[in-house]
């Protein structure tokens, strides 16, 4: 009697670890298929890997990223030439917690025909609730701490979707002309964050909306796009 309780006991323990172990290897085989899909992409959309730009990319970032820290990193960095300018994509990698945290394909655009003051453009949460109100006073009031925060009230459409700072104000308002900021005004979430001849963008998904990831690589080149159009010279 005790010896068939063992046995059951024993077959319920090899189900369930048979059962763990098919469910390991299926996410293992999905993961897999799904970086082997976003490579078959990433060389469809012209991107080439570019691993010898990581030591540039890093130098330009400690400038064009507002809170560069020694605990952030680069990784996988692609480029691809357009008309004018070249696009990087990179995996960017903060280490500063417990685990590495990790913020997939960011998008860096450079071209000769940049001439930008240190920026950075930051969206607003829409919304006429408490909740908005309070993330939006509070990103200002950080802004505020550590740059100089530029406001543009002649252009309510944009002052009302968009927080902008950085070390000279009167650089930030050359750089913002009314001609940009009416055509930034049509655009949604998007963060941008600018030095000399580079631009570091992506968007901000306050609201998430559900991507494949070719949908993700077509709004990366739209926006890169778009954004090179407004700030060359």
């Amino acid at each position: 009697m005790h010896t068939s309780s063992h046995l059951f006991v024993l077959y319920i323990i090899l189900g369930i670890v048979a059962l763990i172990a098919a469910f390991v290897v299926w996410v293992y085989r999905a993961a897999k298929k799904q970086q082997q899909e976003r490579r078959r992409l990433i060389q469809e959309f012209g991107f080439q890997e570019a691993p010898e730009r990581t030591r540039d990319l890093t130098e330009r970032m400690k400038t064009l990223h507002h809170h560069w820290t020694e605990h952030h990193g680069l990784d996988g960095v692609k480029r691809k030439s357009e008309w004018g300018y070249e696009l990087l994509l990179f995996d960017l990698q903060d280490s500063s917690g417990d685990s590495t945290h990790t913020e997939s394909d960011q998008g860096v655009l450079i071209a000769p025909d940049l001439k930008l003051p240190r920026f950075t453009m930051f969206p607003k949460m829409q919304g006429t609730g408490l909740v908005a109100a309070m993330t939006n006073k509070a990103l200002g009031w950080i802004a505020s701490r550590f740059a100089v925060q530029a406001t543009f009230p002649d252009a309510p459409e944009f002052d009302a979707k968009y927080l902008v700072w950085g070390d000279d104000e009167a650089a930030l308002r050359e750089c913002f002309s009314p001609a940009r900021l009416a055509r930034l005004a049509e655009t949604e979430e998007l963060q941008a964050e600018g030095s000399g001849d580079a631009l570091l963008f992506s968007r901000v998904p306050f609201h998430r909306v559900k991507q494949t990831y070719e949908e993700k690589l077509r709004e990366i080149l739209q926006n890169a796009k778009l954004l090179f159009e407004i700030f060359k010279t």
